[in-house]
């Protein structure tokens, strides 16, 4: 027998216990009290019966609820380096990059990642039949550095691995590690095309948080909450917007104050 079968049914009087614009008797108060009173009973009968602790059901769903929804208030974002690193195998907490669009070839645009006047990375096109802007992407994964402090792509691209720990380099920032968040950043896209690339929206539909959090439950990312997710993505695509408005442009990026910023000329710029 599972649980949701040990649950009662409750009667169709309850359903009409309280009438809309209307007051509720006595009688229908002390039949929705006794209807409540049943059910209570019955769930804890069901609890016993599964050898299952109330308590720890209702911690677990105080963790979810803390976990979806948090604290609105700006911390700064988790430092997963440590001291424990030389300062060239961290990600930086602050960082300037330029986004630079150019056409190569018949109907071929592509994009070139800058930072201190550098060229990082490869230069990206969409890679899809149809224009959408996907060359622009890596301000998904700088969202993430900004707000989860957590980026295997971004290490990648900065050449800031934690080699000085083989276990750290293998499995964190290794390559299983790297397809699981560029994996992250196409679902959601794919996601975000059926939802107006999220333009407007707060919230995101919380299966597609489960989904990222059950990508990254082996990873030491696994640490940050499903609001911070959110608040990664929507910032991340508020940037990946203003990008492919601007046809490129700079993000500013601040761990510190959890914070991605766009940029038409650059630092200090409009």
């Amino acid at each position: 027998m599972s649980l949701k079968s040990s649950l009662p049914q409750l009667p169709n009087s309850v359903s009409r216990a309280l009438i809309p614009d209307s007051r509720p008797s006595t009688a229908q108060k002390r039949m929705l009290a006794k209807s409540i009173a049943a059910s209570g009973r019955a769930t804890l009968q069901a609890l016993k019966a599964h050898d299952i602790d109330l308590a720890t059901v209702l911690r677990s769903n105080l963790t979810k609820v803390r976990g979806m929804f948090g604290s609105d208030i700006p911390v700064p974002a988790r430092c997963f380096d440590g001291q424990t690193y030389p300062a060239y195998e961290r990600l930086p907490r602050k960082l300037d990059i330029q986004f630079l669009e150019r056409k190569r070839g018949k109907g071929r645009i592509e994009v070139i990642l800058r930072a201190q006047d550098l060229n990082i990375g490869d230069c990206l096109t969409d890679n899809a039949a149809i224009d959408d802007g996907y060359r622009y992407h890596d301000a998904f994964h700088l969202a993430y550095v900004a707000v989860l402090g957590w980026s295997p792509v971004t290490r990648a691209l900065l050449r800031c691995k934690r080699k000085s720990d083989p276990r750290k380099d293998e499995i964190e920032d290794g390559a299983r590690a790297i397809i699981v968040e560029e994996a992250i950043a196409h679902t959601v896209f794919n996601y975000a095309l059926g939802h107006s690339m999220l333009e407007g929206l707060d919230r995101l539909d919380h299966n597609i948080l489960k989904l990222v959090g059950r990508m990254v439950r082996n990873l030491e990312v696994k640490d940050c909450q499903l609001h911070e997710w959110q608040h990664a993505i929507l910032i991340g695509f508020e940037a990946f917007r203003a990008l492919t408005k601007n046809h490129g442009g700079w993000l500013l990026l601040d761990a510190e104050t959890r914070g991605l910023s766009f940029s038409r000329e650059g630092p200090g710029g409009a």
